[in-house]
Protein backbone atom coordinates (compact mmCIF):
# COMPACT_ATOMS: atom_id res chain seq x y z
CA UNK A 1 0.00 0.00 0.00
CA UNK A 2 1.22 3.51 -1.14
CA UNK A 3 1.81 5.97 1.40
CA UNK A 4 -1.10 8.51 0.05
CA UNK A 5 -3.42 5.01 0.33
CA UNK A 6 -2.31 4.37 3.76
CA UNK A 7 -3.04 8.44 4.44
CA UNK A 8 -6.27 8.62 2.73
CA UNK A 9 -7.30 4.94 4.38
CA UNK A 10 -6.10 6.76 8.26
CA UNK A 11 -8.63 9.86 7.73
CA UNK A 12 -11.35 7.79 6.13
CA UNK A 13 -11.44 5.66 9.11
CA UNK A 14 -9.85 8.27 11.89
CA UNK A 15 -7.35 5.64 12.87
CA UNK A 16 -3.05 6.05 13.14
CA UNK A 17 -1.77 5.36 9.02
CA UNK A 18 0.75 2.27 9.05
CA UNK A 19 4.30 4.39 9.36
CA UNK A 20 2.72 7.45 10.92
CA UNK A 21 4.93 8.47 14.26
CA UNK A 22 1.69 10.07 16.00
CA UNK A 23 -2.30 9.45 16.07
CA UNK A 24 -4.18 12.00 15.52
CA UNK A 25 -7.03 12.57 17.47
CA UNK A 26 -9.19 15.06 15.34
CA UNK A 27 -9.98 14.99 11.58
CA UNK A 28 -10.54 18.25 9.53
CA UNK A 29 -12.09 18.10 6.11
CA UNK A 30 -10.97 21.15 4.21
CA UNK A 31 -12.37 21.98 0.99
CA UNK A 32 -9.82 23.76 -1.34
CA UNK A 33 -9.48 26.03 -4.61
CA UNK A 34 -7.67 23.42 -7.07
CA UNK A 35 -4.92 26.49 -7.59
CA UNK A 36 -4.41 26.61 -3.27
CA UNK A 37 -4.32 22.67 -3.53
CA UNK A 38 -1.42 22.26 -6.10
CA UNK A 39 -0.20 25.38 -4.67
CA UNK A 40 -0.08 23.21 -1.00
CA UNK A 41 0.88 20.12 -2.77
CA UNK A 42 4.04 21.59 -4.01
CA UNK A 43 5.21 23.23 -0.81
CA UNK A 44 4.81 20.01 0.90
CA UNK A 45 7.05 18.62 -1.24
CA UNK A 46 9.75 20.78 -0.57
CA UNK A 47 9.26 20.42 3.00
CA UNK A 48 9.47 16.32 2.03
CA UNK A 49 5.82 16.23 4.35
CA UNK A 50 2.50 14.73 3.50
CA UNK A 51 -0.16 17.10 1.97
CA UNK A 52 -1.57 16.50 5.63
CA UNK A 53 0.98 16.59 7.66
CA UNK A 54 2.27 20.12 5.72
CA UNK A 55 -1.52 21.70 6.19
CA UNK A 56 -0.78 20.48 9.87
CA UNK A 57 2.36 22.42 10.23
CA UNK A 58 0.57 25.23 8.35
CA UNK A 59 -1.82 25.83 11.24
CA UNK A 60 0.43 25.49 13.70
CA UNK A 61 2.69 28.67 12.38
CA UNK A 62 -0.39 30.36 11.90
CA UNK A 63 -1.84 30.20 14.78
CA UNK A 64 1.75 30.82 16.29
CA UNK A 65 1.87 34.14 14.60
CA UNK A 66 -2.02 34.97 14.08
CA UNK A 67 -2.55 37.77 17.18
CA UNK A 68 -6.14 37.88 17.99
CA UNK A 69 -5.87 39.78 20.99
CA UNK A 70 -4.21 43.08 20.51
CA UNK A 71 -4.48 45.75 23.98
CA UNK A 72 -3.16 49.93 23.92
CA UNK A 73 -1.13 50.48 27.12
CA UNK A 74 -0.56 54.22 27.75
CA UNK A 75 3.12 54.23 29.45
CA UNK A 76 2.47 57.81 30.79
CA UNK A 77 0.34 59.01 33.51
CA UNK A 78 -2.28 57.07 34.60
CA UNK A 79 -2.76 53.38 33.33
CA UNK A 80 -5.12 53.50 30.53
CA UNK A 81 -5.93 49.42 28.92
CA UNK A 82 -8.07 49.31 26.08
CA UNK A 83 -8.85 46.40 23.03
CA UNK A 84 -8.12 47.83 19.72
CA UNK A 85 -11.15 47.31 17.67
CA UNK A 86 -10.55 46.01 13.97
CA UNK A 87 -11.64 48.73 12.57
CA UNK A 88 -11.13 52.74 13.23
CA UNK A 89 -12.26 55.80 11.65
CA UNK A 90 -9.48 57.69 9.50
CA UNK A 91 -9.44 60.84 12.19
CA UNK A 92 -8.83 58.17 15.27
CA UNK A 93 -6.56 56.34 13.67
CA UNK A 94 -4.31 59.14 12.57
CA UNK A 95 -4.16 60.40 15.85
CA UNK A 96 -3.88 56.98 17.52
CA UNK A 97 -0.46 56.62 15.14
CA UNK A 98 0.48 59.94 16.29
CA UNK A 99 0.36 59.00 19.71
CA UNK A 100 2.41 55.88 19.37
CA UNK A 101 4.58 57.04 17.08
CA UNK A 102 5.50 59.34 19.99
CA UNK A 103 5.89 56.46 22.38
CA UNK A 104 3.02 57.25 24.62
CA UNK A 105 1.02 53.80 24.08
CA UNK A 106 2.24 50.05 23.84
CA UNK A 107 0.72 47.46 21.95
CA UNK A 108 0.05 44.17 23.55
CA UNK A 109 -0.89 41.32 21.48
CA UNK A 110 -1.58 37.35 21.99
CA UNK A 111 -1.57 35.16 19.46
CA UNK A 112 -4.09 32.29 19.29
CA UNK A 113 -1.40 29.81 20.21
CA UNK A 114 -0.77 31.79 23.43
CA UNK A 115 -4.29 32.24 24.35
CA UNK A 116 -5.09 28.34 23.83
CA UNK A 117 -2.31 27.98 26.62
CA UNK A 118 -4.34 30.16 28.85
CA UNK A 119 -7.49 28.86 28.72
CA UNK A 120 -6.68 24.52 27.43
CA UNK A 121 -8.01 22.10 30.18
CA UNK A 122 -9.41 18.52 28.69
CA UNK A 123 -12.66 19.50 29.38
CA UNK A 124 -14.89 21.38 27.20
CA UNK A 125 -16.62 22.80 29.80
CA UNK A 126 -14.02 24.42 31.32
CA UNK A 127 -12.53 25.63 28.46
CA UNK A 128 -15.22 27.05 27.17
CA UNK A 129 -15.61 29.12 30.51
CA UNK A 130 -12.05 30.02 30.72
CA UNK A 131 -12.24 31.82 26.95
CA UNK A 132 -15.21 33.52 27.94
CA UNK A 133 -14.14 35.14 31.06
CA UNK A 134 -10.79 36.09 29.69
CA UNK A 135 -11.73 36.49 25.59
CA UNK A 136 -15.18 37.46 25.46
CA UNK A 137 -14.95 38.89 22.21
CA UNK A 138 -13.66 35.44 20.50
CA UNK A 139 -16.56 33.93 21.50
CA UNK A 140 -19.31 33.10 18.39
CA UNK A 141 -23.42 34.16 18.58
CA UNK A 142 -24.02 30.73 19.93
CA UNK A 143 -21.53 30.51 22.66
CA UNK A 144 -22.37 33.94 23.80
CA UNK A 145 -25.90 32.75 24.28
CA UNK A 146 -24.60 29.86 25.99
CA UNK A 147 -22.56 31.89 28.23
CA UNK A 148 -25.34 34.58 29.24
CA UNK A 149 -27.05 31.43 30.29
CA UNK A 150 -24.17 30.50 32.15
CA UNK A 151 -23.71 33.63 33.67
CA UNK A 152 -27.77 33.68 34.59
CA UNK A 153 -27.60 30.10 36.54
CA UNK A 154 -27.00 31.07 40.05
CA UNK A 155 -26.23 27.69 41.28
CA UNK A 156 -22.77 27.54 38.89
CA UNK A 157 -21.21 30.58 40.84
CA UNK A 158 -20.29 31.30 44.52
CA UNK A 159 -20.96 34.58 45.82
CA UNK A 160 -19.41 37.00 48.35
CA UNK A 161 -20.89 37.63 51.96
CA UNK A 162 -22.15 40.79 49.85
CA UNK A 163 -23.93 38.52 46.96
CA UNK A 164 -21.28 38.92 44.59
CA UNK A 165 -20.62 36.87 41.89
CA UNK A 166 -16.96 35.64 42.65
CA UNK A 167 -15.92 32.30 41.24
CA UNK A 168 -17.55 29.49 38.91
CA UNK A 169 -18.15 26.17 40.32
CA UNK A 170 -16.17 23.95 37.91
CA UNK A 171 -17.63 20.83 39.47
CA UNK A 172 -21.12 22.13 38.73
CA UNK A 173 -20.73 23.32 35.15
CA UNK A 174 -19.07 19.99 34.16
CA UNK A 175 -22.12 18.33 35.80
CA UNK A 176 -24.65 20.71 33.93
CA UNK A 177 -22.52 20.99 30.99
CA UNK A 178 -24.89 19.03 27.71
CA UNK A 179 -28.16 20.28 29.59
CA UNK A 180 -27.10 23.88 29.42
CA UNK A 181 -25.95 23.32 25.73
CA UNK A 182 -29.18 22.16 24.56
CA UNK A 183 -30.69 24.60 26.75
CA UNK A 184 -28.72 27.52 25.24
CA UNK A 185 -29.12 25.96 21.43
CA UNK A 186 -33.30 25.98 22.16
CA UNK A 187 -33.11 21.60 22.12
CA UNK A 188 -34.11 21.49 25.63
CA UNK A 189 -37.16 23.36 25.53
Amino acid sequence: MTQQKREKSAVSTGKQAMGSKLSRSEILTVRLDPKLRFAAELAARKHRRTLSSFAEWAIEEAVKRLPLNIHAIKKKGELQEFPIPEELPVGECLKFLKQLSFGQWEIKKKTALEIVQEVWHPEESRRFAQLAMHYPELLTHDEEILWKLIEETSGLWRFNKNSVRTTIRWAELKTRWDKLKREASGEAM
